[in-house]
């Protein structure tokens, strides 16, 4: 059965501390953090994407947060494991970095039907960090 652990340095920043600023700004600070799921995944991908999977995000901020604004801000490290995406628009073609350790963040891929988000308050002298486990689940 297959199990990964991820440790990333620093937490994704909130939407609401990123909601005012330009679209280019939100849709950077997502690809980045894709990006940095799909580096630190590395090798350690399942051979085919799990089609059912039990995602857990642990999250330590220096303070406490609204549990939506917690949620959304995770959105970006769930995507990164997912596949690859590949787009064009006229002759640009784009793409977004992947893990493809699941195939999908749909509801009937992940137990439970979400991913489950955990927030700790860093202690004093204790850095944020973002903690992602995924395990194989048998059957849906």
């Amino acid at each position: 059965m297959y199990r990964l652990v991820i440790e990333i340095p620093g937490a994704p920043e909130l939407p609401n501390a990123i909601g005012r600023r330009h679209w280019t700004t939100k849709s950077r600070h997502a690809k980045v953090w894709r990006g940095l799921v799909a580096a630190a995944v590395g090798q350690r991908r399942p051979p085919k994407p799990l089609e059912c999977a039990r995602v857990r995000v642990d999250v330590w901020r220096r303070r406490a947060c609204d549990p939506d604004n917690l949620v959304a801000s995770i959105k970006p490290a769930i995507d990164g494991l997912q596949p690859p995406r590949e787009w064009s628009r006229g002759r640009r073609r784009y793409f977004d970095p992947g893990a493809s350790v699941i195939s999908n963040d749909a509801r009937e891929n992940l137990k439970g039907g979400h991913a489950e988000v955990v927030l700790h308050v860093c202690e004093k002298g204790e850095q944020p960090k973002t903690i992602v486990t995924v395990e194989e689940v048998e059957g849906k």
